[in-house]
Order: C-alpha cells, then structure tokens, then sequence
C-alpha cells in the first residue's frame, strides 16, 4: 500500500495528494463550467427580451410599418394612424401582422414606399392552406410582391416595351427593391391613406399618392391584336394613361379559386381581385389620370370573377378568326404552341368541351382538334359573359381595329374623350409591329389574314370548325356594328 493513501481507497475519489487540493480544483473547474453556461443563457435571454422591448417600443413611438418618412408631416402622420388604429380588432390584427411582415422582410421605410405609391404591385404569390382557412367572408394567404418600375419606357415606346414582363426588365431597380407584403393588410392601408389625403390630390401639391380610375379592362382570344390594343391605349395619351398588358397580379387573382372554384369563394376571389387592382392602379404622377388592364387570354376563363368584383367597370372581348389564330398559335411547330401546353393536363373545362363534341377523352384528338378546343374554352366563356352583360362587355373584332377603338370604344363604351392629336397617335402606333421589341426589322407591321388563310392545312380548317366555328358566329352577332 502507498504511502499516505487510506485503508478505504477505494471508496474515495481518487487523489493524487493528501491534502485535498486536487478535489478543490476539480470542483471549482466544474463550478466554473455551470457558472458559465448559466450566464451565457441568460445573456442570451437578456439580449432577446431588449430586442423584443426595442421593436415594440419602436412599434409604439414610431407606428410601425406607417411611418411616413417621406412626403406626409409627422403630426399628419400620427393623426391618420390613430384614426387607423380606430378602425376595431380585425384592423388592429392587419395591423399587427403588416408590422410583423415588415421585420421579417425588410424596413417599415419599404413599406411607406409602397403606401406612397413608389414601389409597384408585380407578382402575387399564394398560401393556398391559408386561403382555404379564411373565413368566407374576408381572405388570407395572399402576398404581394411590389418593386420600382420604370413605366416610362413602355410610355416612350409601347411596341419597344410591349408587355409588362419588359417593363420589368427595363426596370434596373426593381430587384434591389423587392418587398412583400400581405395583400389584404396594404390594401386597407392604402384605402385609408388615400382618403385621407385625398384633398391634397384636389389640391395636386406634390407627388401624392392616389388611385386612378380603372377606365376598361381588355379581355381576349389570344394572337387577336390584343397587344395592339394596349399599345394603342398607351400610345394615344401616354402623359395621362397607364396601361398594364398581361400583367402577372390580375390573372392570378382572377385564377385564385382554382378553375373548379375549390380553393375559395368567388366572393373571396372577387375581393383579390378588387385589392389587386386597386394597388397597381395607385400612383404618385399627378399627371397619370387612368388606368388600362389587358389579361391574359387565360383570364377570359374568368370573366365572371371580375365582373364580380367590378360590375359596372366596362370591358371588351377581342377575337379573330378561328384559322388565323390558330395559325398564329402553330407558325412554330407544336412545341412552342401556346394552345397546346396543357395537352397532357387539360383543365376540367377544356374537358368536358371536348366530352361535348363527341369525344371521350383528349387523347383522341390531335394537336390541331386540341388547340382548337382549348381556344374554344375562351371564346365561349366570352360570349356566355358577353351575353349575360351587354351593357358592360363589348365584343370587337380583330378586323374592326383600330377604328373602332377611336370611334366607339374609347368614346361611348369607356368615355374617354378622343381628340385628333389622340387619333393621329392611335394609327401613328397601329403602323408598328405591337411585338418589335426595338428591332427595326420588325418595326413595321404588315397585315398577315390572307397569308394565314392560305397557309392553312385542312387539319387546321376542320378543328377550327368544329371546335370554334359556332362560338365565333355567335361573336360576330355581338361584335359592333357601328365599326364596321
């Protein structure tokens, strides 16, 4: 046995010396390793509980994601905000969650901007679990996606910059400024702030905010002169239009419910719609006075959800003969034919069109008789909508262009004053090509029907009577007689 070491051992720690200074230090070396992990967490508490102080404290002094920094006095400022703050528990709850979504995104300074209509509505993207959930009467899970544009550029050259995807494009900040926010939330806002500061828009002092009037909305075929149409709006008076053609935000409202109308009511659908509409038809250009929307031709499925929501907004229908068309649709082989994208998932209208015409399933028909029966889908949808409001929907063919723009649409349908300047304007636009994108080779617009028609296969005549002849008939019926 050592020298110094205990009978017992074996049943004490094990020491190196017989003073008990080993044990000593092994203690304290774990007492310091407790004291630390300790100390650590509640640093860690303390640093959450101050952050968490500092953004309500922030909140509260500072009002949230409203702080107007920019362009409203601070007195002003807080003023509207209590009168927001009035508005009961389901505004306070918007509230809260606007200000939540600004810490997450970005600043409340990028949230002014757009309540100041300095950043634009571009895209929208959806919860659909959170859709589902809302209650009947309101929704939720709608989010916008608002960045700097440039409209100038499509202002300067519609058939340079023809839709809205190359307004974004030619909108070098638009990435760097992103923010998204929920829809329903920044709508309310928006309304609020509008109204309240609606007698500086009277007074037009500055770059106020404020919402133009949604003067018509263009819905349409596909490959119709569609394009042409929105040009022309813009064109004709770019100082005092904005014209959105084939923007992503409106279709997607329009399309929200699903093509079933199982995701949601068309009175939720309706109310994305009117929130939708409404952001991207505010501006802060005290020259800008209306706003133009063309949709997608898709969105012609869903006529019924806009005439909802706007029921007394006029619209128009533009279409063209079913063989041109088509034509313009196949001119790049069935790969690239927009008309044969859902080919292999056909939506459960262009299903039971075809079931209607005899056929059991789409597998039957070929890419022309495809095509075909889902241009069909469209063209009937219009004329259904068109039959149903008369008085707000206006069919136009494409062989009525652009005179009855100048001569019907815009003055007795829309009424919109045209003046001489603006006609010389409108046929100054209708010369170029609506698609050039600044390629001088394509600048000049050519007329194309015959050359279409004669182009034509007998498959592509007989799906297009099939499958479109009626509808178009029952079109031309409808179309206005006073432009021909």
């Amino acid at each position: 046995m050592a020298v110094g070491v205990p009978a017992n051992a074996s049943n004490v720690p094990n020491m190196k010396e017989n003073n008990g200074r080993a044990a000593r230090k092994k203690f304290t070396r774990k007492l310091s390793t407790v004291l630390c992990v300790f100390l650590g967490a509640m640093g860690i508490l303390l640093a959450l509980e101050h952050q968490f102080t500092s953004r309500n404290n922030n909140n509260n002094n500072n009002n949230g994601a409203y702080e107007m920094e920019d362009g409203m006095p601070k007195k002003k400022r807080m003023s509207l905000w209590n009168k927001l703050r009035k508005g009961g528990k389901q505004k306070a709850k918007s509230m809260l969650k606007l200000s939540e979504a600004a810490t997450v995104h970005r600043t409340s300074q990028e949230f002014n901007r757009i309540l100041l209509a300095d950043l634009n509505l571009i895209d929208l993207e959806v919860d659909n679990r959170e859709l589902r959930n809302a209650a009947e009467d309101s929704y939720d899970g709608v989010y916008g996606i608002f960045c700097k544009l440039n409209f100038q550029v499509h202002k300067d050259d519609p058939s340079a910059v023809p839709m809205f995807r190359d307004i974004v494009a030619h909108s070098p900040n638009c990435e760097n400024t992103k923010v998204k926010a929920p829809l329903k939330d920044i709508a309310t806002l928006a309304r609020e702030m509008d109204a309240q500061t609606q007698q500086q828009q009277a007074e037009n002092t500055g770059d106020v905010a404020k919402a133009l009037n949604i003067t018509g909305v263009v819905f349409h075929e596909s490959r119709c002169g569609s394009t042409l149409v929105a040009n022309m709006l813009i064109g004709m008076d770019p100082q005092h239009h904005r014209v959105y053609s084939e923007s992503p935000p409106p279709v997607t409202a329009l399309r929200i419910c699903g093509d079933d109308m199982d995701r949601c009511t068309i009175d939720q659908a309706a109310a994305v719609v009117r929130d939708t509409l409404y952001l991207m038809s505010r501006t802060n250009d005290p020259q800008e006075q209306r706003a133009f929307f063309k949709i997608q031709s898709v969105g012609s499925r869903h006529i019924h959800v806009f005439r909802h929501a706007f029921p007394t907004t006029p619209w128009i229908f533009v279409y063209r003969d079913p063989v041109q068309v088509m034509m313009s649709h196949l001119a790049y082989g069935y790969r690239k034919a927009n008309c044969l994208r859902s080919l292999h998932q056909p939506p459960t209208t262009t299903q039971q069109l075809i079931k209607e015409h005899g056929y059991k399933s789409p597998s039957q028909l070929a890419p022309e008789e495809f095509c075909a029966a889902h241009l069909a889908t469209i063209t009937e949808s219009a004329l259904h909508n068109l039959q149903s409001d008369s008085l707000h929907g206006h069919a136009v063919n494409y062989e009525q262009l652009p005179k009855a723009l100048y001569k019907h649409i815009l003055p007795k349908h829309w009424g919109v004053a045209v003046s001489d300047a603006h006609v010389e304007n409108i046929l100054q636009t209708a010369s170029k090509y609506s698609k050039g994108r600044g390629d001088s080779r394509k600048q000049e617009w050519q007329e194309d029907s015959q050359k279409k028609e004669e182009k034509a296969s007998d498959e592509v005549r007989d799906a297009a009577k099939i499958f479109m002849q009626s509808s178009y008939e029952a079109l031309q019926s409808l179309s206005l007689e006073s432009a021909t």
